[in-house]
């Protein structure tokens, strides 16, 4: 299969894309700290029946980077992803998401439900569920799960520690959020590596700090509790050590068309690099491939 690297224009910064096929518009949206690497393994089944496009979110690789915090607000993620649809002369759009796209896609769908035609969510929370289940909740197992979030706060050290010897402590992070721990050769790794030598990892680090203390605006902001009326499939590696069950649950009060879950089995965190094969059917089935 062909894919092809381009740059494009949207929301005033340079996006870096990977792109095959042709058809319908579908994107890809990556989490922390990861790249359009990670969906390697979905491309080539997406790319038989849509336009994948697969970016460097905002801070990645080779996609710009500002240095601002207050440039990765989810306000912000949000208009990249419009952006990205309109630089396509698009309209419409499946969204596939994983983590901090997840996080993006969900809060992009209730802005701009009449541009999504079907959602795939991916070990992500909607960030109002977030806030609900650690402070009205008030679940232990989801606050002691969510220490990295705090961690990241603290100016350069997140972005500095994992960047040291070759980014040998994120490798150490990302084999313990794996089950599978084996899909992660040293092959992966490095290609995984060299894109975000690129850019660095403050613009990913960035998105916890922007957003971290804007709990009210999450929980109560009208436009985080907008229906959204397409379809909407989860799909969730079940042993997440980030993220409790409960999460991929309580997306379904947000939404008025059709929901179910895909929970994976023997599964860590980086689910649709971990069982491609079991992701890609799931995939496969939702979106009629």
């Amino acid at each position: 299969m062909k894919t092809e690297s381009i740059y494009i224009q949207a929301n005033g910064l340079r996006f870096h894309c990977i792109t095959a096929g042709q058809g319908p518009l579908c994107l890809c949206l990556h989490g922390f700290p990861d790249t359009h690497h990670s969906w390697r393994n979905q491309v080539p089944l997406l790319a038989k029946s849509f336009k994948v496009v697969v970016p460097d979110m905002r801070g990645y690789g080779e996609t710009d980077a500002p240095r601002n915090i207050s440039a990765y607000r989810l306000e912000n993620l949000i208009e990249d992803v419009h952006g990205i649809i309109s630089a396509f002369d698009q309209k419409r759009a499946v969204l596939v998401s994983h983590d901090w796209g997840g996080v993006v896609a969900i809060h992009y769908a209730q802005t701009f439900p009449e541009t999504v035609t079907k959602l795939v969510l991916s070990n992500a929370p909607h960030l109002g569920d977030y806030v609900e289940l650690l402070f009205r909740k008030r679940s232990f197992r989801q606050l002691i799960k969510c220490w990295y979030v705090i961690a990241n706060q603290v100016p350069y050290l997140s972005e500095t520690l994992l960047s040291l010897g070759n980014f040998a402590i994120m490798e150490r992070l990302v084999k313990l959020y794996a089950v599978r721990k084996e899909v992660f050769t040293p092959e992966v790794m490095a290609e995984w590596k060299n894109i975000l030598r690129r850019s660095g990892l403050r613009g990913g680090v960035n998105y916890y700090r922007a957003n971290f203390l804007r709990f009210r605006d999450f929980f109560k902001g009208p436009v985080h509790h907008a229906p959204i009326p397409c379809p909407v499939r989860v799909i969730w590696g079940e042993h997440d050590r980030s993220l409790e069950h409960e999460l991929a649950h309580m997306l379904a009060k947000h939404v008025t068309g059709p929901f179910d879950i895909k929970f994976v089995q023997n599964c860590g965190h980086w689910v649709q690099q971990e069982a491609p094969e079991e992701y890609n059917r799931h995939l496969a089935d939702f979106l009629g491939l």
